[in-house]
């Protein structure tokens, strides 16, 4: 026996940026030896609850023929499928994913200025300000490049150091949210000796 053929009109499925709105495809499906054939659409959202739709409704065993709006509110990806089944016990399946991602570094700012620093004292950094637009957290990498092509990376929640080198430095202060979006600056402190 046949299974009843679910067909998903337009373009479905892909990664769009959280917060998006996406229209679901009207769904149709068929089956020529059942004209009592049914076809529901459901869509779960990242944690694996059911979705709804913009206006409220919950898209759990819904009619396919009709438009949906879903706002992509959660990162994560959001499970679209179709099941129609006939009277002979047929089952027919179609699924796709939208992938709901946070597109947007952090904002990186600093409480202070970058001043000159002296060789062998203590130099503290300015006041390091990250924020993620979808408030989680943000980890500060610090790259310190001397003179002499030196390059060291300080170990998180480091914020002064010792020169031990004069000269220029540059100071690479990089942001990075938990979706692995980046900010980075590149400030010059000269060291005198």
């Amino acid at each position: 026996f046949v299974a009843p053929q679910i067909y998903i009109t337009g373009n479905y499925g892909g990664s769009f940026e959280i917060g998006a709105t996406v229209t679901l495809p009207k769904t149709f499906f068929a089956d020529v030896l059942d004209p009592t054939a049914a076809c529901y659409l459901t869509v779960t959202k990242p944690n694996g609850e059911i979705a709804t739709d913009v206006t409220g409704k919950e898209l759990k065993n819904v009619a396919p023929e009709e438009i949906y709006g879903l706002a992509l509110a959660e990162s994560g990806t959001y499970g679209v499928s179709y099941t129609a089944t006939d009277a002979g016990g047929n089952v027919a399946t179609r699924s796709y994913s939208l992938k709901a991602e946070d597109r947007v570094a952090p904002e990186l700012s600093f409480g202070g200025e970058w001043k000159d620093g002296v060789l062998q004292e203590t130099y503290v950094f300015p006041q390091i300000v990250a924020k993620d637009n979808l408030g989680g957290a943000v980890r500060i990498r610090i790259m310190i490049a001397d003179p002499n092509g030196t390059v060291t990376i300080l170990k998180d929640g480091v914020r002064a150091v010792k020169f031990a080198v004069a000269g220029k430095h540059v100071i690479t202060v990089a942001a990075i949210d938990e979706s692995g979006n980046v900010t980075s600056v590149r400030i010059e402190v000269n060291v005198r000796g």
